[in-house]
């Protein structure tokens, strides 16, 4: 787990913000094990979301109840034409 913290370091040239499949990873582990303002962060930085990034901060907001901010983003992935997965993670 701290490999994948120290990915988002500022230390490291490497920016996953760059990187849809890294980004949509740590959003997903910020969410379930340190907070998920930090995972939103990490979501709000990326350049390029696809339907598993959107998925991955959905989730994370369903988890700790933030239903209205998961609401709005969906319809948000929507309006950008990204369509919902049939199945939840």
């Amino acid at each position: 787990m701290q490999i994948g913290f120290g990915i988002f370091s500022e230390n490291l040239a490497f920016n996953p913000a760059r990187c849809v499949v890294v980004g949509s990873a740590l959003i997903d582990m910020y969410s379930k094990c340190v907070s998920v303002e930090d995972a939103y962060k990490i979501f709000e930085a990326m350049e390029e979301r696809n339907v598993f990034s959107y998925s991955s901060m959905i989730t994370g907001f369903a988890m700790h109840g933030c239903d209205c901010a998961a609401l709005e983003l969906f319809h948000e992935m929507v309006k950008t034409g990204i369509k919902p997965n049939m199945y939840p993670k």
